[in-house]
């Protein structure tokens, strides 16, 4: 199979996203991503956003990912991620990762690969960091889950006949508002070929905001200089 490359590039601007790939004659994997609040029992979770990254392929459907395994040791999803870990209730503080979805809602309080692990044939198995220290301001630990801060989420897999698809949903990453993520892989279609794909995702300031605080700087400075 002929080896072919495609970089799309995901910026998300406020709730406005831009996807930007560079086509070839053997087709694209694009890279949508929407906002959806993260929330748990109809309780949002305040200062952050939830981005749900969706991978679209016009080169047929998309038979294999790969976000980080031993052949692509710098794939894979990076940032400050808000992260929930599973502690085990048998009394003895064992604890789980939880780099895939778990329970009825995937877009909870919780950064993590979407495919079910019914629809996955895995390379190298989906996973995670957590500190396990609660940022600021969020949620206080329950019985069942410890929240932290991650840093990366990584994972490869080939997908069975009931996964496979032109469209994927692939990631939610769950990130402080102001905050971005970074992603690089590869994705394989049946028709295309292997595409590399990376990309920026997350709110940045707007050039107005960044003006005014630059102007805020300057006049800092000034005021400095002149109390001097």
């Amino acid at each position: 199979m002929k080896k072919s490359s495609v970089h799309a590039i995901a910026a998300a601007v406020l709730s406005v996203v831009a996807v930007l790939p560079v086509a070839n004659a053997t087709g694209a994997v694009m890279v949508s991503v929407t906002t959806v609040q993260p929330s748990q029992a109809s309780v949002p979770l305040t200062g952050y956003t939830g981005y749900a990254l969706t991978l679209n392929s016009d080169s047929g459907v998309i038979t294999a990912v790969d976000f980080g395994s031993v052949a692509n040791l710098g794939g894979g999803f990076f940032g400050t991620f808000f992260q929930r870990t599973q502690l085990a209730d048998d009394g003895e503080g064992n604890i789980a990762a939880t780099p895939t979805a778990t329970g009825t809602s995937t877009t909870n309080y919780d950064s993590h690969f979407l495919p079910v692990a019914a629809n996955r044939l895995d390379v190298a198995a989906p996973s995670e960091n957590n500190n396990g220290t609660n940022p600021l301001g969020t949620p206080v630990d329950t019985s069942t889950s410890d929240y932290g801060t991650g840093t990366f989420l990584k994972g490869a897999f080939g997908l069975q006949n009931s996964g496979i698809a032109t469209t994927l949903p692939i990631v939610y990453l769950v990130i402080k508002d102001g905050q971005q993520a970074t992603f690089s892989g590869q994705v394989q279609t049946l028709t295309g070929g292997l595409a590399n794909i990376s990309g920026t995702v997350g709110v940045v300031p707007e050039p107005t905001t960044l003006g005014l605080l630059a102007a805020g700087s300057v006049g800092l400075l000034a005021r400095r200089r002149k109390t001097a």
